[in-house]
């Protein structure tokens, strides 16, 4: 076992990278699914080819994945307050409880990010859709790269691989604040409504590129805050070995300083998941019967040496969880 510590500046990275993954990156790739849906009808039949597949993924990513991150971010604000509600005193006596906790979140976090890995792996199984729509509008995907090129020499902002966010109508409004540094007033003009074959060349390259960047970002955020856990968890288990009290009280104080941050980050994260969920509401309710359901069931995975269904695999981490059971009806 490592002797790896959790440093002051990773419990701070700790509440960035949560903050990241709410505003930056979750937000982006709900966008990205509404901008599928601006027009409930399209006469571009490759397009409504394209959406009919995505519909099928985007209902597994609202129904299971986005309501799954959301019960591990509350689970990880209830642990962080552990910190908080213990005395020094108490805490000595839950180190080894905790340093177990540790653990749970960690593997929550962890199966979060395979689901994230394996939706994301199926929003790139639709590429042959995609050229489809992209060959079949061939002038409109020339404007469109010119338009995106444009936009994005125009923004300086981290985000500007999502400038095409702000050509989709309504999503533009949301996507500005993101897309732009504060001091730029004027929205960018989004496509006409009437404009089908460019609205569908949009949001085919949105599907394409912003939406496979915000996840793998998403991704990545995951992974940070999983390698944290994994880093208290050593932390906490050499301390439950450990009888010097000055090392477990600079522990007890180090990361409780921090708890007001990480909690505050937490809120900000569940504080997005209204707006998120709105830009889900777009998502028409026709998806293949049983589609979620067999989703859950069909993918697999290896804990050790027992492969889980990810449906099984939610089940024995989220058993207490009302949010998660909830999926046992979708």
């Amino acid at each position: 076992m490592s002797n790896r510590t959790v440093t002051e500046s990773e419990l701070v990275k700790f509440s960035e990278d949560l903050r990241n993954a709410a505003n930056k990156h979750l937000k982006i790739a709900c966008m990205s699914l509404r901008s599928c849906y601006v027009t409930e009808a399209s006469s571009v039949q490759e397009f409504v080819h394209l959406r009919r597949k995505i519909t099928n993924h985007a209902t597994v990513y609202y129904r299971v994945i986005l309501p799954t991150a959301n019960a591990v971010i509350e689970n990880i604000q209830d642990f962080v307050e552990t910190y908080t509600a213990l005395s020094y005193d108490d805490f000595k006596e839950c180190i080894e409880d905790l340093a177990n906790g540790a653990h749970r979140k960690r593997d929550m976090v962890s199966y979060t990010k395979l689901l994230h890995q394996e939706i994301l792996a199926n929003f790139k199984s639709e590429q042959n859709c995609v050229n489809i729509v992209l060959k079949k509008l061939e002038k409109d995907a020339v404007w469109y790269n010119a338009r995106a090129k444009q936009l994005k020499e125009s923004s300086n902002a981290k985000t500007s691989w999502a400038i095409g966010l702000s050509l989709i109508p309504g999503v533009n409004f949301i996507a500005s604040p993101i897309l732009w540094y504060r001091g730029k007033e004027d929205l960018v003009e989004a496509i006409a409504s009437e404009e089908e074959s460019k609205l569908a060349v949009a949001a085919t390259h949105i599907i394409r590129d912003v939406l496979h960047t915000s996840l793998l970002n998403f991704d990545q955020s995951l992974a940070e805050i999983s390698g944290f856990f994994s880093i208290l968890q050593n932390e906490l288990s050499i301390l439950a070995r450990n009888s010097d009290a000055s090392i477990t009280r600079l522990h007890y104080y180090k990361c409780r300083n921090k708890v007001p941050a990480i909690v505050a980050a937490c809120q900000f994260y569940m504080k997005s998941i209204p707006d998120c969920q709105t830009e889900l509401l777009c998502i028409p309710n026709d998806c293949d019967k049983n589609y979620v359901q067999q989703w859950l069931i069909e993918k697999k995975a290896k804990i050790g040496n027992v492969i889980l269904s990810f449906l099984e695999m939610g089940r024995n981490l989220f058993n207490s969880n009302a949010q998660f059971l909830k999926l046992e009806n979708v």
